[in-house]
């Protein structure tokens, strides 16, 4: 580690922030994203990215301003939800959890033409073997459970900004 430190300190890189001061230039940077009233959906898996994410939107916003959706999508391992929920609630964020197994396993999509073949529809996820397909069938179904519960949790979508924890390259591999 130490010799990691010192090549770092002979390319000019200067070791002179704190987790702390991290923490307040990120918490900065919510508040000044976020208009004065405007609220935050926040989608958490129950990584450590989302929950970050929720854990300091929280901090910044206060919780009248931010709603946590963590969506059950099926795919998670056993009881793995009731952990996730557990976890963000030990962090002081409130959680709606919505169940969307039946509607993933069920789902399907429209394919855009490939290789001079006219668009398609794809089969039920559950029965789809096709790497492609069942990624564009779970974002594009990601997407409409989404827009259900903006709807039923009455979210302004005028008023509202969707925050994910997620990595750079994360983003980059999910199209």
């Amino acid at each position: 580690m130490q010799i990691f430190k010192n090549f770092l300190t002979l390319c000019g890189f200067h070791f002179n922030f704190t987790m702390e001061d991290r923490e307040m230039v990120a918490l900065r940077m919510i508040r000044k994203r976020t208009a004065q009233g405007q609220k935050v959906l926040c989608l958490a898996s129950g990584g450590i990215d989302s929950t970050v994410c929720a854990v300091l939107l929280l901090k910044a916003l206060g919780p009248e301003r931010v709603v946590c959706v963590h969506i059950d999508h099926g795919f998670m391992r056993l009881r793995e939800t009731e952990e996730v929920v557990a976890a963000l609630r030990e962090a002081g964020v409130s959680v709606v959890v919505v169940d969307a197994r039946a509607q993933f396993a069920e789902a399907t999509t429209e394919m855009p033409a490939r290789r001079k073949c006219a668009p398609y529809r794809t089969g039920k996820l559950c029965e789809v073997t096709d790497p492609e397909e069942k990624r564009v069938i779970i974002g594009n179904t990601f997407m409409s459970v989404c827009d259900t519960v903006i709807r039923d949790l009455q979210l302004d979508v005028n008023n509202l900004l969707l925050a994910q924890g997620t990595l750079r390259p994360d983003l980059i591999e999910s199209g």
